[in-house]
Parts: C-alpha cells; sequence; structure tokens
C-alpha cells in the first residue's frame, strides 16, 4: 500500500465530559462522511479523567447527536486503554490544556495533536468552558470542525 492510500487514524480525546467527548467524535466523523473523506480517515473516541465514562444519549440527542446506545455505550477511559492513542496518526483534542497534557504521554510521541479551539480563537469560549450551554458547545464544534478536518487531511505523514 503506497503511502498516499493509507488510512489515517485520528483518536478524539476529551475531557470536559463524555458527552462533549463523543460529540467532538461525531460531529468530525460526519464532516468526514459529508465531505468524502470516509474512505480514508477513520476516528475512535475516548475520555480522559471527566471525559471518560457512560453517555447521556437523552441529552445528546436533544443537542441534535444520535450515538449508538446499548451496553458499555460511552467514553473508554484513555488511561485505562492508552492503546487507542499509541494506535493513532494524529490525535484531536477540545483545547490546547488537553494538548498540553496529552503531548506528554509516551503514547502520543510522533504523533500531531490538534486542539479544536486553535481553530476558533476567541468564537470557541465555549469549547474552553466545560459549563457551557450544550447548544453553544454543539454549535462551535460545527463550526471549527471543517477547518480541523482541512488540517487534519493535509498534514503530511
Amino acid at each position: 500500500m503506497n503511502k498516499s492510500s493509507r488510512r489515517l487514524h485520528v483518536a478524539v480525546i476529551g475531557s470536559q465530559s463524555p458527552d462533549r467527548s463523543a460529540i467532538l467524535a461525531a460531529l468530525l466523523l460526519d464532516s468526514i462522511a459529508r465531505h468524502g473523506w470516509g474512505e480514508r480517515v477513520d476516528v475512535v473516541g475516548a475520555g480522559l479523567g471527566l471525559g471518560a465514562g457512560a453517555l447521556n444519549t437523552r441529552a445528546l440527542s436533544a443537542a441534535g447527536i444520535h450515538v449508538t446506545s446499548g451496553p458499555g455505550a460511552g467514553c473508554p477511559d484513555i488511561e485505562a486503554e492508552p492503546d487507542t492513542l499509541e494506535e493513532s496518526d494524529a490525535v484531536v483534542v477540545a483545547t490546547g490544556e488537553d494538548a498540553d497534557l496529552l503531548i506528554t504521554w509516551p503514547e502520543a510521541d510522533g504523533k500531531q495533536i490538534f486542539a479544536l479551539s486553535d481553530f476558533l480563537g476567541e468564537d470557541g469560549w465555549a469549547i474552553l468552558d466545560p459549563r457551557s450551554p450544550m447548544a453553544d458547545y454543539v454549535a462551535q464544534v460545527r463550526e471549527g470542525v471543517p477547518l480541523l478536518l482541512r488540517a487534519l487531511v493535509a498534514e503530511p505523514r
């Protein structure tokens, strides 16, 4: 397989809540599909600290985010399952603070880490504030994800 046809494996890791972790992963997956990158980019979601755990599927559905529910539905804890990070080619997090933390992990060595907040500047206030209303968080993730995707697929590997 030549390098240009190799699939990009992206780990989306959230730290604010399992729901926010799932929102970031789901909206990135949606953008990947809508922009025709589904054959070349894989996304796996996980959580770190407060970002891991069971999902509130009702709250997510009310925010317009539909995830598969059922036994085990949630964001796995990256500390308990570091293979998710180790097996990824790139990492997406919500904030620069999360990026600063993950870059110290040996499993992240040599990986590009993208913080969604970097693509929104001051307009990304809801991304930075874990207490921001869910609707504002979703709107800002939707706004930043296409810019993030452009950076992910343009990055030479």
